[in-house]
């Protein structure tokens, strides 16, 4: 799965991530409101593999036609 998306930092600062009980109640909560990405997702963020780039290989993709 790839997933690629922007979030605007205009006008109020972007995104903010709230303090949220059910996020909280399946391990994924933090304790106090934050604007930072990195800081409301550094805890399930632990628990992943690390990324791997590899070289795009032929054949990985159907061909069109």
């Amino acid at each position: 799965m790839v997933a690629v998306g922007a979030r605007g930092r205009g006008i109020g600062g972007g995104i903010v991530y709230p303090v949220s009980e059910a996020a909280a109640s399946h391990g994924a909560g933090f304790e106090h409101e934050t604007s930072s990405p990195a800081q409301a997702h550094e805890k399930v963020r632990a628990d992943l593999p690390r990324s791997t780039f590899v070289r795009y290989r032929p054949g990985w993709l159907p061909e069109e036609g």
